[in-house]
């Protein structure tokens, strides 16, 4: 039997569940908002999250402002999870505020669910943050982030100061 390359991804697509999610221009007008449902047109900026469809890695597209409406700042529920941007790093602590950039969606039942996630440590996200906020169209900020209003005072005043790099 032929041994599998140690960067085995399960499929051919070349895509991780691990890839940054990527803002691109939209190349073709035929996408649609994994979020809204609505039509990204051609030539508008577009943000990529590899999603699963029929049991293969592919990139998902959102809007924007609706990519950004879906990240969320939250204590870490467990002490399991890695931050992305550093996959070798220490784990992200239980009760450590942490940043998910989310590409949510509505079931047929109406219930909200993440169909594809990543954690990131909030100073591990800046760069990749700013990227994302800076896109014309989005109205949110380091500091209006979903969530924010949830943690402490002192954990908020933190994480908004991680997430702009400071």
């Amino acid at each position: 039997q032929k041994e599998r390359p140690a960067d085995h991804r399960g499929d051919m697509s070349g895509l991780s569940q691990q890839d940054h999610p990527e803002v691109v221009v939209a190349t073709s007008g035929r996408s649609s908002c994994q979020t809204c449902g609505e039509s990204i047109g051609k030539g508008e900026h577009r943000v990529g999250m590899v999603g699963r469809s029929s049991g293969v890695s592919c990139m998902k597209w959102m809007h924007p402002q609706c990519f950004a409406l879906n990240m969320r700042i939250e204590y870490a529920p467990t002490g399991r999870a890695r931050c992305n941007a550093d996959r070798d790093g220490a784990l992200i602590g239980k009760g450590e505020p942490r940043l998910l950039m989310r590409m949510m969606k509505t079931s047929c039942g109406g219930e909200v669910v993440a169909k594809a996630q990543q954690i990131y440590k909030p100073a591990n996200a800046a760069a990749l943050l700013t990227r994302y906020l800076s896109v014309e169209g989005v109205s949110v900020t380091a500091a209006t982030i979903g969530g924010l209003d949830e943690l402490e005072a002192e954990h908020r005043q933190w994480a908004v100061d991680a997430l702009e790099g400071r």
